[in-house]
């Protein structure tokens, strides 16, 4: 027997229980917006006004605003990523400011929850990327392994005289050897790497 897989068409309560004489206000609304030649700051608010004075319809203003699901851009994404570092510093990402300012500059209203699941995945690769190298170091040797990292929640961006600064810093270190004790750098993000310049510095000390 085979399967039958039923459709699922995504559709708004407005779709469901919108009647005509509704229908026709959201029309003739619209009309008075063109006529004004200026679209008024809050016009979803005033027209659940309309509807639930006029046709004793009970509608959320934010149930007429259409959200694009459509897939997101690597520019999209970038932004988003650069907008949650920013503010998680401050440990409050401000989510709903971040949706206005997609909006604004790439003309799509995306939902909040996804824009939380991009940054979220985003850390979880970080985190994996970085416990995948310490167990290689790990297994590698018997060794110490002190992590000064930034966290997926943490992340510092280098400018190109910093990342400069860090190799030679890197250098160094490995010229100034101890006996006791030798921190050694066993890697960074390549310049070209998909992290770009998003840095994990790990030091390893000698357990012998």
């Amino acid at each position: 027997m085979g399967k039958f897989i039923k459709k699922s068409i995504k559709r708004n309560k407005i779709y469901k229980t919108m009647n005509s004489d509704g229908k026709e206000t959201i029309k003739k609304y619209m009309t008075e917006w063109e006529e004004k030649g200026k679209i008024i700051k809050i016009p979803f608010v005033e027209l659940s006004i309309k509807l639930r004075d006029e046709h004793k319809l009970n509608f959320e203003p934010k149930q007429f605003v259409i959200i694009n699901h459509t897939p997101y851009s690597e520019e999209e994404k970038n932004h988003i990523y650069e907008w949650a570092s920013k503010y998680q510093e401050n440990g409050n990402i401000q989510w709903k400011l971040l949706q206005v300012k997609l909006e604004t500059k790439f003309g799509k209203f995306r939902a909040r929850n996804e824009l939380k699941n991009i940054w979220n995945v985003k850390k979880d690769n970080l985190r994996l990327k970085v416990a995948i190298l310490k167990r290689k170091m790990i297994k590698m040797k018997t060794i110490k392994i002190i992590t000064l990292y930034l966290s997926p929640i943490f992340i510092i961006k280098l400018s190109e005289s910093l990342y400069g600064l860090l190799i030679n810093f890197f250098l160094l270190i490995k010229i100034l050897k101890q006996k006791y004790y030798n921190p050694i750098p066993i890697g960074y993000p390549d310049r070209n790497s998909q992290l770009e310049k998003h840095v994990c510095i790990i030091f390893v000390i000698n357990t012998k």
